[in-house]
């Protein structure tokens, strides 16, 4: 193990900077017992806040956030991948996952130090802020900022909360306590109690100017915000479907398109998947709104249907986005395509007259691909242990992340940036937990706002998409 910890110091204290969302993240160590913690790590910095625990020589205990953060992903789980001793926190009142969560006056031990949790919301629900009483630091996430404090207008603010949070349960620590944020965007790393109780222009004034003052800053929205994730929008279209396919519609127990009886003895294979964005989706005002989504009927075949999913704001508004799915009627035990039951067909023939089959033809995969390789992990499986729809949506993300990292995607994180505008996606297999799938991933090389990706298990391709962007 390294000595670079210091033994010769009684403790470790790292302060590092995302420069993309202005994060701090923070590296707190034993140099005796080597134990360590981090605190609101970001996922784009991994690869250098694990390298340098290990030139530390220290051991990550705990991934440590103070809250779900709106303008960057948290890097807990990666951090977890690659020092598998380590377990994430978060607050139990976030809906976040992780390993322990965290109450208002627990502690955190690492090696003979430990934190004192604060519950300090405002800016969440979630927030937190963790006291190292020894060494009279206190880590604040968002509640409090070098001369500011976290925004209050978005992700459950609420700035009467904030004032209360902050003159309760940070103001209250001695005025020579050091308070280190999550943020700040003007080079400043660490103030005081003392100063904040003096200089702060927001939080030293009355509850009344302060909730004045939080109502009319007029902020932008961070970068992360209003950027949908293809998985999440996904999930929204499936659990919409699942819904109207599965629960009752009257009172003698129908479902939509009478599929509960359509299925009874038979199982669906999703084929083809076909999502379509609005630009409008990328606006953060929709998010303050109710969605409507709709469920419709589509093509029926000899052994295939579809279905439309819609959503928008309201009956008259532009569509936000829009999924056409197309799945095989399958007999359980064969596993095979089976014809669709005459009965149904005849009843919705009508209803089907003017839909199409989506039909997405399977591409040759060049020679030369960016390649990652993954394993299927139990979040990403369904009940049945399988590899869920959305699953490969997100490792085609994942992996052209890491292939752009590696020079190897020239135009994908500036497409990204712009947003997705549609995806086109073809099922030809299944694959179960603990199963490794190589992804390969390419760019058009005469459209530079389209990009294919081609998921394969033991050589054998069973997934492909083609992404489009804005």
């Amino acid at each position: 193990m390294s000595d670079f910890a210091g033994k010769d110091q009684n403790f470790v204290f790292r302060q590092l900077l995302d420069y993309k969302s202005f994060t701090y993240s923070y590296i707190l160590g034993d140099p005796v017992t080597k134990e360590a913690i981090i605190i609101d790590p970001v996922i784009e910095m991994v690869e250098r806040d694990a390298r340098i625990i290990k030139d530390l020589g220290l051991e990550l205990k705990y991934a440590v956030n103070t809250h779900v953060h709106a303008d960057h992903v948290t890097g807990s789980g990666e951090l977890k991948k690659k020092l598998p001793k380590c377990e994430s926190m978060i607050s139990n009142v976030s809906n976040a996952k992780a390993d322990v969560k965290l109450s208002d006056g627990d502690k955190i031990d690492f090696g003979s130090f430990n934190l004192e949790v604060r519950s300090t919301p405002g800016h969440t629900n979630g927030c937190l802020t963790f006291v190292w009483h020894d060494k009279g630091m206190a880590f604040t996430g968002d509640a409090i900022l070098v001369r500011g404090c976290g925004r209050t207008d978005f992700q459950e603010g609420n700035s009467e909360t904030l004032y209360e949070s902050v003159h309760k349960k940070i103001f209250s620590l001695p005025s020579n306590f050091r308070l280190f944020p999550a943020h700040d965007y003007t080079g400043q790393t660490v103030t005081t109690v003392a100063e904040e109780k003096t200089l702060n222009p927001r939080l030293t004034k009355s509850k009344t100017e302060f909730k004045n003052i939080m109502e009319n800053l007029n902020l932008p929205y961070p970068k992360q915000i209003g950027k949908p994730k293809l998985w999440e929008m996904m999930s929204l279209c499936s659990s919409s479907r699942v819904y109207m396919h599965h629960v009752a519609i009257d009172d003698i127990g129908s479902t939509f398109r009478d599929f509960k009886d359509l299925t009874k003895d038979h199982m669906t294979f999703l084929v083809t998947s076909q999502l379509t964005f609005s630009k409008a989706l990328y606006n953060m005002s929709v998010l303050n709104n109710p969605l409507l989504i709709k469920v419709q009927g589509g093509y029926i075949g000899n052994t295939s249907l579809n279905a439309l999913t819609t959503v928008s704001l309201d009956e008259n508004s532009t569509e936000l986005m829009s999924n056409i799915n197309q799945v095989v009627y399958i007999d359980p035990e064969t596993r095979k395509p089976t014809p669709l039951p005459s009965w149904w067909k005849e009843k919705y023939a009508e209803s089907a007259k003017e839909k199409s089959s989506l039909i997405i033809e399977k591409f040759k995969r060049p020679l030369k691909t960016g390649h990652q390789r993954f394993q299927v992990t139990w979040t990403y499986t369904d009940g049945y242990e399988h590899a869920n729809w959305t699953s490969y949506a997100r490792y085609a993300i994942d992996s052209a992340h890491l292939c752009s990292k590696e020079g190897i995607l020239q135009q994908f994180e500036e497409n990204i940036e712009n947003g997705v505008s549609k995806i086109e996606l073809h099922y030809y297999g299944e694959s179960l937990q603990g199963e490794y799938l190589d992804i390969y991933t390419w760019e058009d090389s005469e459209d530079s706002k389209k990009l294919y990706f081609d998921i394969s298990k033991d050589e054998k391709s069973i997934f492909q998409c083609i992404m489009y962007f804005f």
